[in-house]
């Protein structure tokens, strides 16, 4: 009862505080938050991990549809909050259980040439032309166990950023939240706000917000607002120490590889496709990109029944990757980064102008510093298509082992450190 007490008179006191400025309100909130890490027999049977199979998708999904319909976000009459980006594998949902039952979840959806859930609200070019990006979305906690003093929702929520700097290595973190939890993301989390507070059309016009953590320099912003202050009062150091660790499985980031086969089967395309109606609301693009990305032809062949002639089927399956690489010019190295790989190509982010022959040196694990020889083929901002022009053993190699990876369920998991 006193936590459930005190967190209302923190709501509070939050909404008294919203119109003062940014930098004195964040210090006062900063000055109310804590969180309770005391570990009660309830606690210790909280598990937070990544989805590992159907029903713990379709749990996830159930229960952000069930909190749109809590706050009026959507008339949908649909059992699961569902869109197209929850067949991609550049989509991981987090959950906290508890035992059996699906209590809390969010997901990271890795930008990609299928583009993120925000574009529909904000303009993110800026932040593209400045890297890789990856947006937060579908943060849900269970109705019934939200007054247990942020003992659920600080722990998912830190478990995404980790993921997003540690597997993804992410230069933007973006994400929408409604108007009034914006000053918790300001003041708590120090994220920072971008664009204007709007009506989202997609939330059934409720006025919303869009924020963006830029990871270079929010490890030392979030240190320096949380100074001197214990473990229990720190995002910082909660962020930094993670104390749930001996109750977290988190995904390992094998090799450079940071993205998993999407579980696609008959029985989740059944669920999804009984319990939401977005697979109506897919154009025909949308399918071939699905389709492209999945490389499960026969099962979306089927699906998806595909009318139009021009479908045109990727050659090799991609794989999203986090790997440095150098750009080899006139006897000089510029850094790039590597976004994804195939056979036969890459797509690479650089700030410097790449000529149309391309040496490329990509520094890898378990396979050594590859050369290849390549061929840029297209070019968007700074985001480069190039097709290898040469044969080479150690990129098959890598190939691969990519797909031995992947190969069943085994992605590997590590206790979160």
């Amino acid at each position: 009862m006193y936590s459930k007490i005190s967190k209302l008179f923190k709501i509070l006191l939050w909404k008294m505080f919203k119109p003062l400025p940014l930098f004195i309100r964040g210090r006062i909130s900063r000055s109310l938050f804590s969180v309770d890490l005391s570990l009660d027999e309830v606690d210790k049977k909280i598990t937070y991990q990544m989805v590992s199979d159907v029903s713990e998708i379709t749990d996830s999904l159930e229960l952000i549809q069930n909190n749109y319909k809590r706050l009026s976000m959507t008339k949908s009459d649909d059992l699961l909050r569902a869109n197209k980006f929850h067949l991609l594998p550049t989509t991981t949902i987090f959950t906290a259980k508890y035992g059996d039952e699906v209590i809390g979840t969010i997901s990271v959806i890795l930008d990609s040439t299928f583009g993120l859930p925000i574009d529909s609200f904000e303009d993110i070019s800026s932040f593209r032309k400045e890297g890789t990006v990856a947006e937060i979305a579908g943060f849900t906690v269970k109705e019934s166990w939200r007054s247990r003093n942020s003992g659920i929702s600080i722990p998912l929520a830190l478990m995404a950023l980790r993921y997003c700097f540690e597997n993804l290595n992410v230069d933007n973190i973006v994400l929408t939240v409604r108007d009034s939890v914006k000053p918790f993301y300001e003041d708590i989390c120090k994220f920072e706000t971008f664009g204007k507070v709007k009506t989202h059309d997609g939330v059934e016009g409720l006025r919303s917000a869009s924020l963006v953590v830029k990871t270079a320099d929010f490890y030392k912003r979030l240190e320096n607002a949380y100074e001197g202050k214990p473990l229990n009062k720190s995002l910082f150091l909660l962020f930094k120490e993670f104390p749930w660790a001996k109750n977290t499985i988190f995904p390992k980031n094998k090799s450079g590889l940071i993205t998993q086969r999407t579980i696609l089967d008959s029985k989740l395309i059944k669920e999804l496709e009984q319990k939401s109606s977005f697979f109506n609301e897919l154009s025909d693009e949308d399918k071939l990109v699905i389709t492209n990305f999945t490389k499960d032809f026969d099962l979306y062949r089927k699906f998806m029944n595909h009318a139009h002639q021009n479908f045109s089927e990727r050659e090799d399956y991609r794989y999203y990757v986090n790997l440095d690489a150098n750009l080899v010019s006139f006897g000089q190295k510029f850094p790039v980064k590597i976004i994804d790989v195939a056979k036969q190509g890459l797509r690479i982010f650089s700030n410097q102008e790449l000529d149309k022959e391309v040496i490329l040196e990509v520094d890898t694990k378990e396979h050594g510093r590859i050369v290849l020889i390549c061929e840029t083929r297209w070019a968007v901002s700074k985001y480069y298509g190039v097709r290898i022009t040469m044969d080479n053993d150690q990129w098959d190699n890598l190939i691969a082992f990519y797909e031995d990876e992947l190969s069943g369920n085994d992605l590997g998991y590590q206790e979160a450190s």
